[in-house]
């Protein structure tokens, strides 16, 4: 995919979103990646933290428990049906410290 294939996505998606087809994504994930379309990448995903005024979040040792916690509780490793992995567990601790979503 072209740097304008990329941007004409974008805005055919509107101002907050990419819009990349299914048989697009398959694709993707069946090549090696160029060191271009690895740039490419990286401008979008560059663009949309800009388009929602995304912000770092220190991964304090708090947050460190809390992914942990998560991570005993929906973890792979307990085999729960999440299925979390630590990674995972991290970004639920980011959005429960943060209060992202009332819910958690």
């Amino acid at each position: 995919m072209t740097g304008a294939g990329l941007r004409g996505n974008r805005e055919a998606a509107g101002r907050h979103g990419f819009h990349f087809s299914f048989g697009e994504i398959q694709s993707l994930a069946r090549k090696k990646p160029s060191p271009k379309l690895l740039q490419e990448a990286w401008v979008a995903v560059q663009a949309f933290v800009d388009d929602i005024a995304a912000q770092e979040v220190p991964f304090t040792p708090e947050i460190g428990r809390m992914a942990f916690q998560a991570s005993t509780t929906y973890g792979k490793v307990i085999g729960h049906a999440a299925d979390l992995d630590f990674g995972d567990c991290f970004a639920y601790a980011c959005a429960k410290a943060l209060k992202v979503f009332a819910f958690l």
